[in-house]
């Protein structure tokens, strides 16, 4: 269907180690931006590996399911909180009953609790 729609669409192993390789191929096509959508192993995959530049967290105001579900120990970004990748928030917007929270990385870590 994608490609009856006019799109170039190349099939990849499911590999993390992928990622890298394809956003150079990007790149060089003049793609600068991605958006990706996805569940936690795909935002944890571009999150290790570096490839995050600035995050849009999208909150609903409607709550669904029994409980809360938990971050799979497979995507595991951080052990310790010296460990972690600090993010400074950039732009907080309400759209309707909902909130975009825009981050950008800290790679001064300026973000960083002062306690650490």
């Amino acid at each position: 269907a994608w490609q009856a729609a006019g799109a170039e669409v190349h099939m990849l192993e499911e590999e993390a180690g992928l990622l890298g390789p394809v956003l150079a191929e990007l790149g060089q096509r003049g793609i600068l931006q991605v958006m990706v959508e996805g569940g936690a192993g795909i935002h944890a995959a571009f999150l290790k590996q570096g490839l995050v530049d600035r995050m849009r967290l999208y909150y609903g105001a409607t709550v669904l399911g029994e409980g809360s579900l938990k971050w799979p120990a497979e995507c595991s970004l951080a052990a310790s909180i010296q460990q972690a990748v600090f993010w400074r928030l950039a732009c907080v917007r309400q759209l309707g009953n909902d909130v975009c929270m825009e981050y950008e990385r800290d790679p001064a870590g300026h973000s960083r609790p002062s306690a650490l």
